[in-house]
């Protein structure tokens, strides 16, 4: 009981917001893109069957396109994927919460920088959900 009564002073209050993406397809549909590309993006998400795998991306200033790919490339690399990452981390380079130079450099993520770069550009200058700020 005393520990619980006092913890409130005790405690670092988190200033970090949790974002799941739970279908890529949908989560980047709707973002518009400054510079246009396409590449290969295996995804690793060990709740979400539906975003395990390869996908093809297409990031342009209408929209973006993604789909399952065909191949069954599972690594990054040379004929193999252009960037390889779990979806948290995917999350993380989205909404600003890592640089996508820090992802490739601590192992988080594998691959090409410049499109991991185009990736964090798609939400950058957008607001998101504050917690302290929004209410529903």
């Amino acid at each position: 009981p005393l520990v619980a009564m006092w913890n409130s002073w005790h405690t670092a209050e988190s200033v970090s917001y949790q974002v799941r993406v739970v279908d890529i397809e949908r989560a980047l549909q709707p973002l518009r893109a400054e510079r246009e590309r396409s590449f290969t993006l295996l995804l690793r998400d060990d709740d979400c069957p539906w975003n395990d795998g390869l996908f093809e991306v297409a990031l342009t200033r209408d929209g973006c396109s993604v789909g399952r790919s065909t191949d069954t490339v599972r690594s990054p690399g040379p004929g193999g994927a252009d960037v390889a990452t779990d979806v948290a981390t995917l999350a993380a380079v989205l909404f600003g919460a890592i640089d996508p130079a820090a992802a490739l450099a601590t192992g988080l993520a594998e691959g090409d920088l410049a499109t991991l770069t185009d990736l964090a550009r798609l939400v950058g200058g957008r607001p998101c959900f504050v917690s302290e700020a929004d209410h529903f």
